[in-house]
């Protein structure tokens, strides 16, 4: 099939995307979000133009507890939030999708349950039952995560 770059250093502008690691569609609104794996920010990208927005990163927008190196993420559109694995922070994070602000779900200090998540790795959200599960590569299982309280449950090793 056909292909079209969407954006790129020659399409559209703002934030240079320096790792993009993973992306998540909002069609509704004609946009994708990508995670900046080297730059450690959450970006918009504009699908009619190209144009790209930061969402949250640790200089420009947001408050709260840095990312680092953020390795995957999910999109929570009817919470208005994005849940990312925060490898260098060692937590499952929140990112409000209006304000970029950032707050721990699940980590060190926050819930119970394995608190070294150094290899959280993947995130899939269950909605319907407020949780989260987290693959670890250290672990080598997945982790059940309570997105109310962030406690945590090894489901499978």
């Amino acid at each position: 099939g056909d292909r079209v770059v969407v954006s790129s250093d020659t399409v559209g502008s703002g934030r240079e995307l320096i790792g993009a690691r993973s992306m998540e569609p909002d069609l509704a609104n004609n946009r994708i979000y990508v995670l900046d794996y080297n730059g450690n920010a959450l970006v918009s990208i504009d699908l009619a133009t190209g144009d790209r927005a930061t969402i949250s990163d640790n200089s420009t927008v947001g408050a709260g507890p840095a990312l680092g190196n953020p390795l995957d993420f999910e999109v929570d559109l009817p919470n208005n939030r994005a849940l990312l694995a925060n490898q260098t922070g060692r937590n499952l994070m929140q990112v409000d999708l209006v304000t970029g602000d950032r707050t721990i779900l699940a980590g060190s200090g926050v819930g119970t349950g394995p608190t070294d998540s150094s290899g959280a790795y993947y995130v899939a959200l269950d909605n319907a039952n407020d949780r989260a599960f987290v693959y670890d590569l250290v672990l080598t299982g997945v982790i059940v995560v309570d997105l109310n309280t962030g406690n945590r449950v090894v489901m499978s090793k």
